[in-house]
């Protein structure tokens, strides 16, 4: 009988000082091994004769990850699949693992760092989960009740990744979250598969099945009050750093990477373009000039006058703030008691989760909206995709509407008489 063995080597350091390969006893299955560095090769026999991968890997992952598709490529010849090379004859039998590091691999080269960092989560959740559950091993495997099976272990649980392993935890995650987390995984599918987007093993109209939606016009929006209050619970440099979040329309991303000389003082824009230099580029691919109000670009031209870094709103070395954004907004918006004090991270963390970043801008396009400007110019400065998205924001306006047509026909109604009813003889 052939054998069938893979094994993996480590290049290791031995007591007389020389390197060598040593080989590893290593469960194929593991999941707590991911973030071992190292140089990693793999061996296997073929008619008799040892072979050993070219290179090394940079990490047990990435080996675990060759030895399992070399082991399948292996059993798959044994019982005569027929596979030749690298690649199985019938490509849609491709393995989970293999499958998922050519896809982060392409995800990583093509899109933004978030859109990256999203996948790859969500993807290693999804892998780790498989191997505890359902435990597929073709990608072409996966059905519709997998999929939904995960969703519902998503609303309660979640995994760890540390560089001690990984362990499953309790959650309390949205339903929202959950069908964001499978969709993703749906189009890794799609993609693997060569579907057409949406033609994976889950739909996403049955994936929400469990989200009871909200109307377009719940999109959260700071009132005036709220802006009031935060506002004045702001530090002169943090007043200007939000003012520009609220006034631009910006994402978090395009006020973090802001230099200086993306500022046009004298035509009073803001450009957004990509930062190669901080792996960034603009979530549409596309550059756009903002307009920014008058009293905004005199700010901005007095604050640059004692800066002393390219960035506009800097870390003390001079980088990009980052996550530290958001930590800065959640931590005023509690100074200003603008706290629910009901939603779960409220009561866990004292963060409220309806203070976050992205609310500004949702705040600027629901005012532009109010104050009449076209919805395809306010498409425009908010650089949205499609006329859709900015739509979402008309919602306001009509909740607005509806609010003023109730108190027009109840407003002057102070008390109702009781029903007269006829006595009975």
């Amino acid at each position: 009988m052939a054998n069938l063995t893979v094994k993996i080597y480590n290049h290791e350091k031995r007591a007389d000082g020389r390197w060598t390969f040593r080989p590893m006893d290593v469960n194929f299955d593991t999941r707590s091994t991911k973030l071992v560095p190292g140089k990693f090769k793999i061996s296997w026999y073929e008619a008799g004769k040892k072979f050993f991968s070219k290179g090394h890997f940079r990490t047990l992952a990435e080996a675990i990850r060759a030895a399992r598709f070399q082991e399948l490529k292996m059993k798959g010849a044994a019982n005569g699949l027929g596979w030749q090379g690298s690649n199985p004859s019938n490509t849609d039998r491709m393995p989970i693992d293999v499958a998922a590091q050519a896809y982060l691999r392409t995800t990583k080269l093509n899109s933004r760092p978030g859109t990256y960092a999203l996948a790859d989560y969500d993807l290693r959740e999804w892998q780790q989960w498989n191997a505890d559950h359902v435990k597929r091993t073709f990608v072409d495997q996966v059905t519709s009740d997998d999929m939904l099976e995960f969703r519902n272990w998503i609303l309660g649980h979640r995994y760890d990744f540390t560089k001690d392993g990984v362990k499953a935890a309790k959650a309390n995650r949205s339903p929202r979250t959950a069908v964001n987390k499978i969709m993703r995984v749906n189009h890794f599918i799609c993609k693997t598969l060569k579907l057409q987007p949406g033609k994976g093993p889950i739909r996403l109209v049955d994936a929400e099945k469990i989200i009871v939606k909200k109307a377009a016009n719940d999109v959260e929006y700071y009132s005036e009050e709220e802006l009031e209050k935060f506002f004045a619970a702001c530090t002169p440099e943090q007043n200007l750093l939000f003012m520009v979040f609220l006034k631009s329309g910006c994402r978090r991303d395009e006020i973090a990477y802001l230099y200086w000389d993306d500022i046009d003082f004298e035509g009073g824009t803001l450009h957004v373009c990509a930062k190669p230099e901080f792996d960034f580029t603009t979530k549409t691919k596309e550059e756009r000039r903002v307009e920014l109000p008058d009293d905004l670009i005199a700010r901005l031209k007095e604050a640059q006058k004692t800066a002393k870094h390219r960035l506009v709103f800097p870390t003390g070395n001079g980088g990009p703030l980052g996550n530290s954004l958001l930590v800065a907004c959640k931590r005023i918006g509690k100074r200003a008691g603008l706290n629910c004090g009901k939603c779960p991270t409220c009561v866990s963390k004292g963060e409220c989760e309806h203070i976050y970043l992205h609310r500004f801008r949702a705040t600027c396009g629901t005012r532009m909206l109010q104050r009449g400007v076209p919805v395809t110019d306010v498409q425009e400065h908010l650089g949205h995709n499609d006329l859709a998205s900015t739509m979402r924001y008309l919602g306001n306006l009509k909740k607005k509407a509806r609010r003023q047509m109730v108190n027009s026909v109840w407003g002057n109604v102070t008390a109702i008489p009781e029903p007269v009813t006829a006595s009975v003889q």
